[in-house]
């Protein structure tokens, strides 16, 4: 993204061959006069022309809807593609019209309510050929093929320009890298502190006070102090609109009096351990177990918390296919257990173990280090993508890198109830 005084240029490099270029925009002010826009033209031939902000966007996901919300641009929004799997409930209150499928959007209506620009998902060799033949503009949203929480939310700036927002999109990024940075540097200083003087099993459910070091790149400041701020609250983050902090989700497992997940009392701490807590993903379909690659944004998200992901040195960033067999070896081995998913999440360890009997004998369901999130009850998607400090904060909690006790509430996982 290169942003001059009167425009800004932004080209995206394909994700699936990194030597092409997959679109080109060209984002100017709605004011710009017709011969200083002609010109840009010229030297800008092959670039899709925004003219900014944006008056009139269909999204295809609520991952964008959530994130013009956010910024206070709903109004710019026509509706939404696939409406039923709203979560959120601001988002729900907003009554977006549906515009069919994602990956047949209805046609007709978007030409009928002048859409000024579709937010669309570009896939592998595959193109939404009826919205270019009636010459919509798609803006390609390929955020979702970043490798990186931070690299994922960057995003926003490209997309708070299209409303206009650019100021407060830049701000709000800066305090997502902000926040997220500090929790790394937290969790580098107990892993290296816990490495230096490991301490034993009967001492460690009590956290200690984390020394300073510069060795991470921490300053002077008290990081036991940081870390408990960043632990009790994320409302100084702004990880959310004022509304959707104040507005608690909240599952089928919790009662109408708890706002957030509590973190039972009772949870282990990895204080004890030597070495980083090893995670395991997930459930299977049918006979396969899909697990996230080496090089995704989930195994980077793991390595942040301080976890160790078993197929960390894998180099692929997609999904990787694993026979059952496989997968429980490497399960049996993992000291915590995190099931993300829709329905099939189980609601208990009784529902697990009915599942697979196998799954008995995994130290994480032995030592009730289970945790679940059912993205069909929580707005995980909607939230996540462009706030990922709170998304790490959760996985520190999970993975016990950072410290926690029964006060501690969490807005997408909870343990796996007894």
């Amino acid at each position: 993204m290169t942003e001059h005084p009167d425009h800004t240029w932004v080209e995206i490099i394909n994700p699936w061959d990194t030597t092409q270029v997959l679109r080109q925009y060209l984002l100017v002010d709605q004011a710009m006069s017709s011969s200083a826009l002609e010109a840009l033209q010229a030297q800008h031939p092959t670039s899709v022309l925004l003219r900014t902000p944006l008056q009139r966007i269909l999204p295809q996901s609520t991952v964008h809807a959530s994130l013009a919300l956010w910024m206070g641009a709903q109004q710019s929004l026509v509706g939404l593609c696939d409406t039923a799997y709203i979560i959120a409930p601001e988002l729900k209150q907003l009554r977006l019209p549906d515009f069919g499928r994602g990956d047949q959007p209805n046609l007709e209506r978007i030409l009928a309510v002048q859409t000024d620009v579709c937010l669309f998902a570009p896939f592998e060799n595959t193109r939404y050929a009826s919205l270019e033949r009636a010459g919509i503009p798609i803006v390609d949203c390929a955020d979702y093929l970043e490798t990186s929480p931070l690299g994922r939310a960057e995003w926003m700036r490209f997309y708070g320009r299209l409303w206009g927002k650019s100021q407060l999109a830049d701000s709000l990024f800066a305090q997502e890298v902000q926040h997220y940075d500090s929790l790394v540097r937290i969790v580098q200083v107990s892993t290296a502190q816990r490495a230096a003087h490991p301490l034993s099993p009967s001492t460690s459910s009590s956290p200690k006070k984390l020394a300073n070091t510069t060795k991470v790149g921490v300053r002077s400041q008290n990081v036991r102090d940081i870390s408990e701020s960043l632990r009790d609250n994320l409302t100084n983050l702004r990880d959310f609109p004022e509304s959707l902090r104040d507005n608690d989700v909240r599952s089928k497992q919790q009662t109408s009096a708890n706002s957030a997940t509590k973190v039972a009392s009772s949870t282990v701490s990895s204080s004890s351990l030597q070495r980083p807590p090893r995670v395991w993903l997930d459930l299977p379909w049918q006979s396969t177990w899909y697990v996230p690659g080496g090089s995704s944004y989930l195994a980077t998200l793991i390595a942040d918390a301080g976890g160790d992901y078993p197929l960390r040195h894998n180099i692929q960033a997609g999904s990787l296919p694993l026979p059952l067999e496989r997968a429980w070896q490497y399960a049996q081995k993992a000291d915590v257990w995190v099931i993300k998913g829709g329905d099939e999440v189980p609601s208990h360890y009784a529902a697990l173990k009915e599942q697979e009997r196998v799954y008995a004998q995994f130290p994480a369901v032995r030592s009730h280090r289970v945790w679940v999130c059912n993205t069909m009850q929580v707005p995980y998607y909607e939230y996540t993508p462009f706030a990922p400090a709170q998304l790490l904060r959760e996985w520190c909690i999970m993975l016990g890198t950072l410290p926690s006790d029964s006060s501690t509430t969490l807005r997408y996982f909870h343990p796996l109830s007894r």
